[in-house]
């Protein structure tokens, strides 16, 4: 039984005897065994591993932003940008349009486009000063040798002859003082009858006044003057329906604008 391969224990003394056959199987199976088991070992821990990433990688979406709400919140954020530019653009339109309507037959003088101001190197707001070169000023961006050709300057600035301009410039040396005369002219009042004795409207003359002063137009070009004082004369003759009365507080805004 022994040589057979099919006894390898002594039934007596139950001594194990050495079969070649029995003991490479047993050892075979033992290998085959052990390899399982370590196969098992590495899935069951690559296995944990794997959950343990897993865990982490939902744990970090979690903790992250939520993308449509970034998204969305970027949307909102750049909507109200764009309403406040546009609300502000629409502001400055506004204004721009009011400060700029007059008399619709006669449209206020528009001075030209600043390129650098010729007052701030010069003498303050003369509009002939010998010692100055250029000696004439006809706005803060137009100096001219000549009378003449400031004269001319000031008649394109207006849209109006030189004779209107000498006509209705005053006997001012004060280009600001010009620029006011010139545009009261342009604006002339209504043909109606006026009775004397006009009341000054205080009010809208505090109006003008905290504005001219919040604004620091006191320190601003003779030309952006000017087009203010139009406006100041244009809102008088609107919102004061007694000529008189209009008469009055434009008087009154001539005569204390220097001091505002």
């Amino acid at each position: 039984l022994v040589d057979a391969g099919k006894l390898d224990t002594c039934p007596n003394c139950h001594a194990r005897f050495e079969v070649p056959g029995v003991d490479a199987l047993e050892r075979e199976i033992q290998r085959q065994q052990q390899e399982k088991f370590e196969r098992q070992q590495v899935s069951a821990i690559n296995k944990a591993v794997d959950e343990e990433r897993a865990l982490k990688a939902s744990e970090s979406r979690s903790n992250a932003p939520n993308p449509g709400q970034s998204v969305f919140g970027g949307c909102l954020f750049l909507s109200v940008a764009v309403a406040a530019a546009l609300f502000i653009v629409g502001f400055f339109v506004l204004i721009s349009a009011f400060v700029k309507q007059t008399d619709p037959a006669q449209p206020p003088p528009r001075p030209p486009a600043s390129a650098g101001s010729l007052l701030a190197n010069s003498d303050g707001d003369s509009f002939y000063k010998a010692e100055r070169d250029p000696p004439y000023l006809a706005n803060d961006v137009s100096g001219h040798q000549t009378r003449s050709s400031a004269i001319a300057a000031l008649a394109a600035q207006f849209d109006e002859s030189p004779a209107w301009v000498e006509a209705n410039m005053g006997l001012s040396n004060s280009l600001t003082e010009i620029h006011r005369n010139l545009v009261r002219a342009k604006v002339p009042t209504p043909p109606q009858l006026t009775r004397p004795g006009g009341e000054v409207d205080y009010s809208l003359i505090q109006t003008f006044k905290e504005s001219w002063r919040n604004e620091g137009w006191r320190h601003k070009s003779a030309a952006a003057k000017a087009e203010v004082l139009a406006l100041m004369i244009v809102i008088v003759r609107s919102d004061i329906k007694d000529p008189a009365d209009q008469e009055a507080t434009l008087n009154y805004i001539q005569r204390t604008i220097d001091s505002w």
